[in-house]
């Protein structure tokens, strides 16, 4: 769930709140510090999750009534403060936090988890202190070493950036988030060559990561080289860096919630373990039914699983709830496709292309089909709007010329090859193509 944080200062307690008197513990931990915790009303929330909120506030009135240890108390707090936390409650939910580090003082997990809280709600000051905090209870831990970083680099500490991302290449060399920070860090202290060397490696590792083409083009700027700034730029897309950050992929899937259950099936995907993926899904759809978007990903682990029949009759499904919805109609375009029955195929691709106009996957499936059915006229649409959204899908060029060629329309296809070859110079399958245009032009052909 994202960390969008919108509680009231003021919340009106909902019926079954009690307001709790602080607990006694240790003079380092004084009455002062903790704070009493009051449930905020959280009648706008599923009833599983106020059941779960309720039944875990129970245990740390329990834990309180019986005076319990320091550290197990802290737990107890630190547990209804994350749940808090992921329901969207930011007041409430950094109270427990706070009396969570206090109390299990040497358990940097609540340091680093206020940290995230005040990341999430722009309170980057707060933020670095919560990260620093925890560092220094786990001088090396790899997540909150970037994390400080990037607080860094919004507050303008470029320097004190540079030597937490340092530390963070030096545990992690082969991580393009670390990398990338660095590359940023040292690009804002006005080190460009360097900035360059970092961000370059970082997207060698990770190609996914597009946003790095931003500072990229920037340090190439900065050096003058405004030919790789441009095509850097061209590049530019929102592919964060991958950061495997084990606390927040269990924040992640904390609440008894429809997006819990669906963070949980995304989660067992990339690990390529469909059929537990299908069972969060379902369970998502419990909680929230026909949700087009959680129908769409079953239906995807089905077809993984190899339950051809069960994807198409969940695809199907998902369009019955929402008719327009380009993912389902792509999915069963891609099914249909392997099947054999391209006219469905093309059906299903066309109505995605329709609801999508720039949903090129649908529209590379869409012409496929055509070709398969013999309608090679109604493919070079297509293949121009896909090279105007993307000039980058250097195969789209190639296969729009491929299909001039093929009908002859040579005037035509020696204005898509310039074009082309000034996007990819070096393309041998473009220059090949050209040569054979402009021969047969030479010849009288038009």
């Amino acid at each position: 769930m994202p960390l969008v944080l919108t509680w009231a200062c003021s919340p009106t307690p909902d019926s079954g709140a009690t307001r709790q008197d602080a607990p006694a513990v240790t003079e380092e931990a004084s009455a002062q510090q903790v704070q009493p915790v009051t449930l905020p009303d959280l009648s706008r929330l599923p009833a599983a999750v106020q059941e779960q909120i309720r039944s875990r506030h129970g245990v740390l009135q329990q834990a309180i009534e019986r005076q319990a240890p320091a550290p197990e108390l802290g737990r107890a707090y630190g547990e209804v403060g994350l749940l808090l936390m992921a329901a969207e409650y930011q007041a409430p939910a950094e109270t427990c936090l706070r009396n969570a580090q206090i109390l299990a003082s040497t358990d940097a997990a609540w340091s680093y988890y206020l940290g995230q809280l005040y990341l999430a709600s722009g309170e980057r000051a707060k933020a670095s202190e919560s990260f620093e905090r925890a560092l220094k209870l786990r001088p090396t831990d790899f997540p909150t070493l970037v994390r400080l970083g990037g607080t860094y680099l919004d507050e303008d500490r470029t320097d004190a950036a540079e030597r937490v991302f340092a530390q963070a290449v030096a545990l992690q060399p082969q991580s393009a988030a670390a990398l990338g920070g660095l590359g940023r860090a040292v690009l804002a202290r006005g080190d460009a060559a360097r900035a360059v060397e970092h961000l370059q490696r970082a997207l060698t590792i990770e190609p996914e990561a597009t946003s790095l083409h931003y500072p990229l083009a920037m340090a190439y700027r900065s050096l003058g080289d405004l030919k790789q700034a441009d095509a850097q730029l061209r590049l530019r897309g929102k592919g964060e860096p991958t950061l495997v950050d084990p606390l927040m992929a269990g924040y992640n899937g904390l609440l008894e919630s429809a997006v819990s259950y669906q963070n949980r099936g995304l989660e067992a995907m990339q690990a390529s373990d469909f059929a537990t993926a299908a069972s969060h899904f379902r369970r998502a759809l419990e909680l929230d039914p026909k949700n087009a978007a959680i129908g769409h990903m079953l239906g995807t682990a089905l077809y993984q699983m190899g339950d051809v029949k069960d994807a198409i009759q969940q695809f199907e499904e998902v369009l019955r709830w929402s008719p327009n919805h380009s993912r389902a109609l792509f999915s069963l375009g891609v099914i249909f496709e392997a099947q054999g029955r391209d006219k469905e195929a093309a059906t299903r691709f066309a109505a995605a292309v329709k609801q999508e106009p720039d949903y090129l996957e649908a529209r590379l499936g869409l012409v496929h089909c055509l070709q398969l059915l013999g309608r090679f006229e109604e493919t070079l649409p297509h293949y121009r709007h896909i090279v105007k959204v993307d000039p980058r899908r250097d195969d789209a060029w190639v296969d729009g010329a491929t299909m001039m060629i093929s009908l002859s329309r040579y005037d035509e296809a020696r204005a898509w090859l310039a074009a082309a070859r000034k996007i990819h110079p070096d393309q041998p399958e473009l220059a090949a193509q050209q040569k054979m245009v402009d021969s047969a032009l030479k010849s009288g052909a038009r």
